[in-house]
């Protein structure tokens, strides 16, 4: 990349937060991409903007502050058919607009320190009242409420692109999905910092769809949905044969209103997956690994998971391992070792009836039993419902419907007193399961 810099304030680019600087920051992108590439800075100071469209061996960088701002008005936003990929979430309230754009480009670059803000609160009427008993609000804050007219996408959107980097950014209030890559190769994501509301619905952190040879380190997400998203949607792009590989994520730090990993999203191919030393806390599903996520996809193939040195407090569910309803796709293949978590939620393994969980591996777990949420008996709910909805059930640890599930060095601890609690594991027509003496699996001192 050329070592040519290019200074929006050169452009036209007003700071203060009340100009409109789509047309100068574009046109200082536009000119570094047909100059052969650069880096084009974003100085200190506060900068409105509407989409950005990146281009080939371009850099965006901002400098210590400095803030790119989204606009409050949707028709500063790109057109939801800017590109053939793009897709519009009408049922989450969204439209096709994005804050900045990379589509079919390679070698590009977003660096900090600066801050890439969505302005959300553009988009809102408000929260619902903290407690109110919305299905989405797993800590009982209230969540937002979306205007009628709508609010803009993914804050930022990598679309079938190569040579992608993120590092030492902020990227905050994001509106819907914060940082999107779909169909990338060769990603580097390092440094980066998302800070979101909790109360945002849809805020993911980051999304890894299709996407191959990418590794994220040392980054820092709250956020009010997933953290971490890896899917496998292939319809949109180009290439309909992508599949989601090789995908290495370390060292970071995770709050999430619903899960710190949710794995399996879509129709396509998710394999070798490395996931190591992160830290959690406030999360609703620490570990959710799941084929099929709605009825109208067929369900993604999961296998060669390897996840290790976790350590997550205020952690509702620990651990999610399963096909989905009526999920017909392979999942499989998958270790958890180093794993010590807080929880006051069922943990569960199990198939059904179309698809069973194969060669799972559950290592050096600590599950320590913090609490209980209002759940059901295990032996008056329908296991379909909670196989679904993944419910709360009277046992720790749920397995069911499994080939070869391996338990080595497990221990629970319960630290709580609750009655509704009744069995430390639950086993239900599993096939090879074998619990090795190193583990402790003790019942509840306290039952009803």
């Amino acid at each position: 990349m050329s070592s040519a810099e290019y200074n929006i304030l050169e452009y036209g680019a007003v700071p203060g937060g009340n100009k409109i600087n789509t047309k100068a920051v574009q046109a200082a992108v536009d000119t570094c991409a047909e100059n052969g590439g650069g880096r084009v800075l974003v100085p200190a100071g506060t900068f409105l903007t509407g989409t950005i469209f990146l281009k080939d061996n371009v850099e965006l960088h901002l400098a210590a502050g400095a803030v790119l701002k989204g606009s409050p008005d949707l028709a500063d936003y790109n057109a939801d058919d800017c590109i053939p990929q793009n897709r519009v979430f009408a049922a989450e309230q969204v439209t096709g607009g994005h804050l900045i754009i990379a589509a079919e480009v390679r070698n590009v670059s977003i660096t900090g320190p600066g801050t890439i803000d969505g302005n959300v609160s553009a988009f809102l009427d408000g929260f619902t009242p903290a407690d109110s008993g919305n299905g989405h609000d797993s800590w009982g804050e209230g969540r937002c409420i979306v205007k009628e007219s709508l609010r803009p996408g993914q804050m930022l959107f990598f679309c079938e692109c190569e040579q992608i980097r993120v590092e030492n950014i902020t990227l905050q209030n994001s509106p819907y999905w914060t940082c999107f890559l779909h169909g990338c190769e060769e990603v580097f994501l390092q440094g980066v910092k998302i800070c979101n509301d909790p109360r945002i619905l849809n805020s993911d952190g980051i999304d890894l769809d299709c996407c191959r040879n990418a590794v994220v380190t040392n980054c820092i997400i709250e956020t009010g949905d997933d953290a971490f998203a890896i899917r496998a949607c292939c319809e949109p792009l180009r290439n309909r044969e992508r599949k989601c590989e090789n995908i290495a994520i370390s060292n970071c730090v995770v709050s999430s209103q619903t899960d710190a990993f949710r794995i399996g999203v879509g129709d396509g191919v998710i394999r070798n997956i490395v996931i190591s030393n992160i830290l959690g806390h406030k999360l609703a599903r620490g570990i959710c690994i799941q084929t099929k996520y709605i009825r109208e996809q067929a369900g993604c193939e999961i296998s060669d998971i390897r996840i290790s040195n976790l350590r997550f407090s205020e952690c509702r569910t620990p651990f999610f391992i399963a096909p989905g309803l009526d999920g017909t796709k392979r999942i499989g293949d998958i270790s958890i070792s180093g794993f010590s978590v807080d929880s006051c939620k069922t943990g569960s393994i199990f198939g059904n009836g179309r698809s069973r969980p194969a060669n799972i591996r559950l290592r050096d777990v600590a599950l320590r039993v913090t609490g209980r949420l209002p759940s059901e008996d295990h032996h008056r709910l329908d296991p379909e419902v909670f196989r679904e909805w993944s419910r709360g059930l009277d046992c720790a640890v749920y397995i069911a419907d499994t080939d070869d599930v391996v338990l080595e060095d497990f221990h629970i601890f319960w630290a709580c007193d609750e009655p509704g609690w009744k069995h430390g594991l639950i086993a239900e027509n599993n096939r090879d399961l074998v619990i090795a003496e190193n583990c402790r699996l003790p019942e509840p001192e306290t039952k009803e």
